[in-house]
């Protein structure tokens, strides 16, 4: 008897190791929101903002490299215009100091020249001698030398003045022309440095885009919102129950879920029901029970996990009986926490700890919706329209576009969430949708979710008015417009709506 317990406690350990080594492996399945995939989405941040730096040093450098072309064009007018006008200052220069340079042949010229002239003073002085002695002609060829050389002197001092004068413009026009070719080697400097500062930026930016585009490689297009994401696509799609009466807002994550349907519930109150797979949310809340409803509502996503913060018998049996996989506390008690909110109005939890506890488990969801290119022509049966009012018994929401999205009101205040953002879905579907009697609970509603019915589709500014069909649970809804062709959305977001039959009106 000792022997057999002891071999069956040995049994017992190695079983326990076994189970150990499954779950650590299992552990591994990369389902949750991987730190690869956050890293990537940071990364691409981080490179998309530095190829707009880069973009913007450039155009800067293009533009340095313009101005200073065109100052390059205009200083080079200037140095030439310079240039030319110390040329001719010099040549005037030489010329004046070649004719100081023979100061007789100069006065010999001059006396000639003053003959010639018949100048005042040289006339003066040979009437004077004219009239003189017989020592006439001796006298007036002295008086004629003096005459002449008193007449050079003047011509020379003239021309020194005229030397001194010109030596000052040579300077000036010297020091104009180097400053004008200092200003073109500093403007061809300016280019120089400018082109080499764009070249780098450059070859920096082409690095930036080839990052960018290897980042952009490991991205995957969503099957809930048709947006590209990192997260691994194969993994399940967590749908958490979340409450929406007002002592429960404002909510967490209900931003970042992919997919939102709103249904009715007791007293004319409603609960989200919100789909998460491209992205995740930490924390998510507050968590509230779930309906009949949505076992059949959420069968069409390949077993996904779902979470609410239980139920009642009835409404527990039939989830335990469906394909949706139970990840709420029952199982995973650690996954949840209170935060300091009032109860019950305070349970949370956080999606990458649902995706990580429950690895290996649940199948990738199908596309819901079909997803239309956002340059895609407007679609002929689309009305204008700008908003819808909703009521759910005692609850009445609305949305209103504001050119990117659905602005979402509830009992006439903006609808936010705990950062202060508004939810503003880019698709808004209204599917009108007959309620019956929960099978585990007379007193609430369970919506009829197979079937057909009346459907408005809110995307791009416009409505689509067609029909929802679905034939059975594990089915996708399909919605087809007036003419039977299938309704496309743009890609993003969507919240569906399941109001009764005539609790809607265009605004």
């Amino acid at each position: 008897m000792q022997r057999n317990s002891r071999s069956r406690s040995v049994s017992n350990r190695g079983l326990l190791a076994l189970a150990s080594v499954i779950i650590a492996l299992l552990a591994m399945v990369p389902f949750g929101p991987t730190a690869s995939a956050q890293d990537s989405a940071g990364q691409l941040d981080q490179l998309k903002s530095k190829n707009r730096d880069l973009d913007n040093k450039i155009a800067a450098e293009d533009k340095n490299i313009t101005d200073a072309d065109a100052a390059i064009v205009s200083i080079a007018r200037g140095v030439q215009k310079a240039t030319v006008e110390l040329d001719l200052l010099a040549d005037k220069y030489a010329r004046v100091v070649d004719g100081r340079r023979e100061p007789a042949r100069t006065r010999v010229a001059f006396a000639i020249d003053a003959y010639v002239r018949g100048d005042p003073l040289l006339a003066s002085v040979l009437e004077d001698l004219l009239n003189a002695t017989s020592q006439t002609e001796d006298i007036a060829q002295r008086e004629m030398y003096r005459a002449v050389v008193a007449d050079a002197e003047r011509r020379l001092i003239a021309i020194d003045q005229q030397l001194r004068d010109l030596a000052g413009k040579v300077t000036a026009q010297q020091a104009a022309t180097k400053s004008v070719r200092d200003q073109l080697g500093a403007a061809q400097e300016k280019r120089r440095n400018a082109a080499e500062n764009r070249q780098k930026y450059a070859a920096d930016r082409a690095d930036v885009q080839r990052q960018i585009e290897e980042i952009n490689a490991r991205l995957t297009r969503s099957v809930l919102t048709g947006t590209a994401t990192f997260e691994d696509p194969n993994r399940p799609a967590i749908v958490i129950k979340i409450d929406n009466v007002d002592a429960a807002r404002p909510q967490v994550g209900i931003n970042q879920a992919d997919v939102v349907f709103e249904e009715e519930v007791e007293g004319g109150l409603t609960r989200l029901a919100a789909i998460f797979h491209s992205r995740g949310s930490d924390p998510v809340g507050p968590i509230r029970s779930v309906r009949t409803t949505d076992v059949h509502l959420f069968a069409n996503l390949n077993k996904p996990l779902f979470v609410s913060s239980g139920g009642n018998a009835g409404t527990r049996a039939e989830l335990l009986d469906s394909t949706l996989i139970d990840a709420g506390p029952t199982d995973y008690p650690a996954n949840f926490y209170r935060e300091d909110r009032t109860p019950p109005h305070n349970y949370f939890s956080r999606t990458s700890d649902i995706w990580s506890t429950a690895a290996g488990k649940g199948g990738r969801p199908p596309a819901l919706f079909s997803f239309r290119a956002a340059d895609a022509p407007r679609p002929a049966v689309a009305i204008d329209a700008s908003g819808v009012d909703i009521t759910f018994g005692s609850t009445r929401l609305s949305y209103v576009w504001n050119g990117k999205g659905w602005a979402r009101t509830q009992n006439n205040r903006s609808h936010v969430d705990a950062a202060g953002v508004q939810v503003a879905p880019t698709n808004v579907i209204v599917q009108f949708t007959q309620y019956g009697r929960s099978p585990a609970d007379e007193n609430s509603p369970e919506a009829i979710v197979n079937g057909s019915g009346e459907a408005w589709i809110f995307t791009a500014g416009y409505l689509i008015r067609g029909t929802w069909t679905r034939k059975s649970d594990a089915a996708v809804t399909s919605y087809t417009d007036e003419r039977g062709n299938p309704i496309s959305v743009l890609p993003g977001t969507t919240w569906v709506e399941l109001p009764r039959p005539g609790g809607a009106s265009l605004r």
